[in-house]
């Protein structure tokens, strides 16, 4: 039985491993990011963010969604509230390192495959189809 429907017939085209092997050459042949190394004059209103955070304040704050996180599961007699104080608690004592890793992590240029490996490798992906 045929259909007209142009999605119901599917056409031989680009296969799977071909598409899979761009996406990984794109992503390996792209040069070092380089964030904006400037923006000092927020330093300050980082640091102190992430004292507060991780300060005294950052404690009591965090205790405290946990304490009602435990309470709102206590009336809704779920634990997903609990769930959710608990994490937003910790989430935010540990936002700024976690913050601080992420923005801090660098690609050196040597360490990025030269565009003839990934020519090679598109290469043998290819005759896969």
């Amino acid at each position: 039985m045929s259909s007209n429907n142009p999605y119901f017939n599917k056409s031989p085209g680009i296969s799977a491993p071909f598409v899979l092997a761009v996406i990984i050459a794109v992503a390996l042949s792209a040069g070092a990011a380089h964030a904006g190394t400037g923006g000092s004059e927020f330093d300050s209103v980082w640091t102190q963010l992430s004292d507060w955070s991780q300060g005294t304040l950052g404690r009591i704050i965090s205790i405290l969604t946990i304490i009602v996180g435990l309470g709102g599961a206590v009336v809704r007699q779920s634990l997903s509230p609990a769930i959710v104080g608990g994490g937003s608690g910790v989430i935010m004592y540990n936002a700024p390192r976690v913050i601080e890793s992420i923005l801090a992590a660098a690609v050196s240029a040597e360490t990025l495959p030269q565009p003839d490996a990934v020519i090679k490798l598109l290469e043998a992906v290819s005759g896969l189809y």
